[in-house]
């Protein structure tokens, strides 16, 4: 049974190693598309629902301004990575939130955008987008979009992300 759970992390690992690659590659190979027209994300494979569920709470979430369902998407143990900051934990991410509801404009949303997933037991890899969104004279205006590669990990029958790769796109 150990040499199967092992496999199946050096498999995860392989494949998070060439998302990973994939995504710097399309971030810095790509033309910059315009900020306020980005290409529509294009889903390759069928999303579980739960995996549907997890980015449409942290959505949710945002918009209401509860921390509590914000958080409910990432285990404790979480690792942040987004290019060119240092990594962040789980304390520090909700830090995070809870400055941007004190310091965001109203109507501010972040929203994930599930792409493609990649299951084996209880471990998951998720390739996503993320747009941030202002209200600006009434209209939400894109003002960031990212793509992340995130580690999901099934414990007690709920999917929570326990490690996340992130890249601004052009």
């Amino acid at each position: 049974m150990a040499i199967t759970k092992n496999r199946i992390r050096v498999a995860l690992l392989a494949l998070l190693s060439v998302l990973s690659v994939g995504a710097i590659s399309s971030t810095l190979g790509s033309k910059a598309t315009p900020a306020a027209q980005p290409p529509p994300a294009k889903r390759t494979v069928k999303l579980a629902p739960e995996f549907e569920r997890l980015y449409a709470d942290f959505s949710a979430g945002f918009a209401a301004r509860d921390l509590k369902l914000i958080m409910s998407v990432f285990d404790k143990n979480v690792v942040l990575s987004y290019q060119d900051t240092p990594d962040t934990n789980y304390e520090e991410i909700k830090a995070g939130f809870e400055y941007d509801f004190k310091n965001d404009p109203p109507g501010t949303t972040w929203r994930g955008l599930p792409e493609e997933s990649h299951q084996d037991g209880n471990l998951a890899i998720v390739v996503a987008h993320w747009e941030y969104r202002e209200l600006v004279k009434g209209k939400a205006v894109l003002k960031h979009r990212i793509r992340s590669v995130d580690v999901l990990k099934r414990t007690d029958g709920r999917w929570k992300i326990v490690r996340t790769i992130n890249y601004p796109e052009a």
